[in-house]
Order: C-alpha cells, then structure tokens, then sequence
C-alpha cells in the first residue's frame, strides 16, 4: 500500500479499489464464526459502528495479502479506478479468486 500510496500522491490521482476487496474479506471471514462474535474485531466496541471485519484472514495468510498486493501493484494496479479531478477514470474488474 505504501507503494501505491507514493505513487498515487506522484501522479496526482485519486484511487478506489476497496468494494471488490471488502467483498472478498467479507467472503473469507463469513466461513468462520466471527462474524456472530461481540468482538472489537467486528467493531462492538464502538457503539453504531458498522460491524464488518477488516483483518485478512485468507487461506494463506499474510503471506497471501502481501501476494495479491504485489500481483495487483505487477498490473498496475489493477482493480483501482484513478482519476483526476477534472477527468473520468479507467475501471478494470478485479477477477475472482
């Protein structure tokens, strides 16, 4: 993300690619029994906080993240919509794992 990030804030652009990862986060956490937690990871902790889990708890781990983040920065950020203020962005689909 740091990656990204400096290079997003070198070419002036705005970037959007967290609906398609949340989806998948989303997907992974629901095969297990945190989503039906009381737990700060779910944000409990903070009353009307949108329960949803954040941490990655894919198959592979850390490991896995830090791949897909690589593979994804590889194709040039692939997934992300960037744009400038006063110009339309470019979509490209994120495939499904």
């Amino acid at each position: 993300m740091s990656a990204l990030t400096q290079w997003q804030r070198q070419s002036g652009r705005a970037f959007q690619a967290q609906d398609a990862w949340g989806t998948h986060v989303a997907e992974v956490v629901n095969t297990t029994l945190m989503p039906g937690t009381n737990s700060w990871y779910m944000g409990a902790n903070i009353e009307g906080k949108v329960r949803r889990f954040l941490p990655y708890l894919g198959p592979e781990g850390v490991g896995g993240y830090r791949r897909k983040c690589a593979e994804v920065a590889q194709n040039g950020y692939e997934g992300f919509v960037f744009t400038n203020a006063d110009q339309g962005g470019t979509v490209h689909t994120i495939a499904a794992e």
